[in-house]
């Protein structure tokens, strides 16, 4: 797992909203890459902000940030430093987000779940300008969908806590399991299932998870 030589100051955002994760991937690159400069944030509104003002080359950016979905904003991300290179890693599939995110600017995709050595590969392929995703997704992307018109992902308009429960109820997971995951009140867990609800227009968990299923993200 040899890092890439970068000969000048290379500066890397971690923008994740869980901070055991970004302590982790902090000390991974530090160890790795000894030449970035890292910084880390929690949210999208704070991740433009950075970019403002630091001379950022490179981020590892969640799905999930604590203000939201952050897919959407990696068109801004790019406007705001044409050069910079978005890596995003996730807890949810490839064959969830991966085609999406690369089709919205993004130059990888890797989950968390993932081993080291595969997140080291594909930070070194963004790195070498090359798009990164597993073989099969990459395929798929290249020879399949490349002249496809992104469809809009009805899922894209959900909060972050709302796509958390929405996974849970398509999983099978009872309210009262969703309020100990979540460390949040049964009340709002109602209230983000029905808010989920009236926003994809569904009326019942089966209906929710076919919805899911057409737009590939289970």
């Amino acid at each position: 797992m040899e890092s890439n030589t970068i000969t000048s100051t290379y500066t890397m955002l971690i923008a994740d909203d869980h901070p055991l994760i970004r302590n982790s991937l902090t000390h991974m690159i530090k160890r790795l890459y000894p030449e970035f400069d890292v910084l880390t944030t929690n949210t999208a509104i704070r991740t433009a902000e950075i970019l403002k003002t630091k001379p950022v080359d490179f981020i590892l950016l969640d799905v999930m940030l604590d203000d939201g979905i952050s897919l959407g904003n990696i068109e801004k991300l790019k406007k705001l430093r044409p050069a910079l290179k978005i890596l995003v890693i996730s807890q949810y599939s490839t064959e969830s987000f991966g085609e999406k995110a690369i089709k919205l600017g993004a130059d990888g995709y890797v989950e968390k779940k993932a081993l080291i050595s595969e997140i080291v590969k594909a930070i070194n392929t963004v790195l070498d300008d090359e798009i990164y995703l597993k073989e099969e997704a990459l395929y798929n992307l290249v020879f399949k969908s490349n002249r496809q018109k992104l469809s809009p992902n009805p899922f894209d308009q959900l909060s972050k806590k709302e796509l958390e429960v929405a996974f849970a109820l398509i999983k099978g997971k009872s309210r009262d399991e969703i309020a100990i995951e979540l460390d949040i009140k049964l009340n709002t867990v109602s209230m983000h299932k029905a808010r989920v609800f009236e926003k994809l227009k569904v009326t019942g968990v089966l209906a929710l998870r076919e919805l899911a299923q057409n737009n590939n993200l289970i």
